[in-house]
């Protein structure tokens, strides 16, 4: 038997019964219960294979990486019924957050997940950027009050730039800076046209006012999803085409403003998979006379033929 397991068996009967009991309930919330890890371990001992379930509030529950580890182990393969998980106020760190990060990589269910003050730091953020991009089901990401700082930052930013899932994402208070800021203006301005809510409160390092006004702006077009200026329609529906057809540009690359026939013809094709075609509604006209301009690859300066993410770039 494991460590875990051995730890299981400390749990006081009253408290194995009580969980058991609300393990069977839709909504389970056991917010401010002093549960440990080893009623977090037996709580996830519960969710494997559990298919009632569909909220789990873990709010201040005392436990810290060795729980979090074993809820992330029930959910990666043995739960497909979880959409909402709620951790904040438990100190995981970023080993633990390593391991939930791995499960949102398996998992196809969860929408929700909340690490609001768990001790995450930027090696968390990263593992959580990584899979963001392989996410296709998050919606909803919470990690306020954690000091995900620059690098961590520099992760998520690289995550909007491929994640067609994701709707809200919460950094408050997560010392980010005036870079972290640009960083994510140029996610949202030249790929990600699905987020509809960032929350950036009380990160005093953001000076510049303008960045965070012209975010929110961005943010609210997703929201209403409303057209886009030509430059940024061109921008997001070329990234969303190579995330499908990385070799689509092979030998042509969009001029400012414009996009290749080839490219263009190719969102049209998969427009039910894009996002985007719900924004721009690209037709076959569109296609043939947004592409003028369009030159040869070997015509143009290197710097036109970048197309990494920004916080790729900056480093």
């Amino acid at each position: 038997m494991s460590a875990e397991g051995a730890a299981v068996g400390e749990l006081p009967e009253a408290l194995r019964a009580w969980i058991e009991e609300k393990m069977g309930e839709k909504e389970v919330d056991m917010s401010g219960c002093r549960l440990g890890d080893v009623g977090a371990v037996f709580v996830a001992e519960k969710l494997r294979g559990n298919t009632v379930v569909k909220l789990l509030w873990l709010v201040r529950c005392s436990f810290g990486a060795v729980g979090l580890r074993a809820l992330g182990e029930s959910l990666a393969e043995d739960n497909v019924t979880l959409r909402w998980l709620g951790l904040r106020g438990n100190e995981v760190g970023d080993d633990a957050v390593e391991s939930m990060a791995q499960m949102l990589r398996k998992n196809t269910t969860l929408e929700e997940v909340r690490l609001k003050h768990c001790g995450v730091g930027a090696r968390g953020a990263r593992a959580l950027g990584e899979a963001l991009k392989e996410s296709t089901t998050l919606k909803y990401l919470d990690l306020g009050g954690n000091d995900i700082g620059g690098d961590g930052t520099d992760a998520l930013v690289d995550a909007l730039w491929w994640s067609e899932s994701l709707k809200q994402l919460h950094l408050m208070q997560c010392q980010l800076t005036d870079d972290g800021a640009s960083s994510l203006l140029s996610a949202l301005r030249e790929s990600n046209s699905t987020l509809t809510h960032l929350d950036l409160y009380g990160n005093d390092g953001i000076k510049d006012q303008a960045i965070k006004e012209s975010i929110q702006k961005l943010v609210q077009e997703n929201k209403d999803v409303l057209p886009a200026s030509a430059e940024r329609r061109a921008r997001c529906l070329l990234f969303c085409c190579l995330k499908l057809a990385p070799k689509a540009h092979e030998h042509v690359v969009p001029s400012i403003g414009a996009v290749p026939v080839p490219v263009m013809r190719y969102a049209v094709e998969h427009a039910g998979k894009l996002h985007v075609a719900k924004r721009f509604e690209i037709d076959e006209i569109s296609a043939r006379e947004s592409s003028a301009g369009v030159r040869d690859r070997s015509t143009l300066p290197a710097s036109s033929l970048d197309l990494q993410p920004a916080a790729a770039r900056r480093r």
